[in-house]
């Protein structure tokens, strides 16, 4: 009994493995704006305010990871915000910014393998692509994204992402 049980997991891993070899992996080129596309001249240097959870009591949950992300990263973010990441489970990553001068807090993009951006830029990507921007086809949850700061409306606006050739991000229709 112990054997057949061993010789079906072993066939069951065997089609499974052999499956995977019958379709070769699609490379994928991922196509993102520079950062400079977005970026801002006016760098803050003033005083860094305390963090107001009033102005988003959700936040009030992270007020550990957000303190420590803040005293942490300071100015990282669009001139005069401090970005903060946090895990949320398995591929998730929660953020917000804090602004620098008045400690107000607001949502950032939601992510599965965290954010790159930088300090003179409004942009983030979501999901960063490897640095040969070439990803395997039927990618999914981290699908590279790119989100713009609207620094009137302390919003985020998602752009739109190149890809070539076209990816499946999905189960192929034969």
């Amino acid at each position: 009994m112990i054997r057949n049980l061993l010789l079906s997991l072993f066939l069951g891993i065997n089609t499974t493995i052999s499956f995977a070899q019958d379709e070769p992996v699609r490379k994928i080129k991922v196509y993102l704006p520079a950062f400079n596309t977005y970026k801002i001249d006016n760098i803050y240097t003033g005083k860094v305010a305390t963090i107001d959870f009033k102005s988003y009591p959700k936040m009030k949950l992270y007020r550990t990871v957000i303190r420590n992300g803040y005293k942490k990263n300071k100015l990282n973010f669009a001139g005069h915000y401090s970005f903060v990441e946090w895990g949320c489970g398995s591929d998730c990553r929660e953020s917000a910014i804090i602004d620098l001068e008045d400690g107000k807090i607001y949502d950032a993009p939601f992510s599965s393998r965290g954010c790159s951006f930088r300090r003179n830029s409004l942009m983030v990507i979501v999901n960063p692509p490897p640095k040969d921007h070439l990803l395997n086809d039927y990618m999914t949850a981290t699908t590279p994204e790119v989100w713009v700061l609207n620094a009137q409306t302390k919003k985020f606006k998602q752009k739109k992402v190149r890809f070539y050739p076209k990816p499946h991000f999905g189960p192929r229709e034969e």
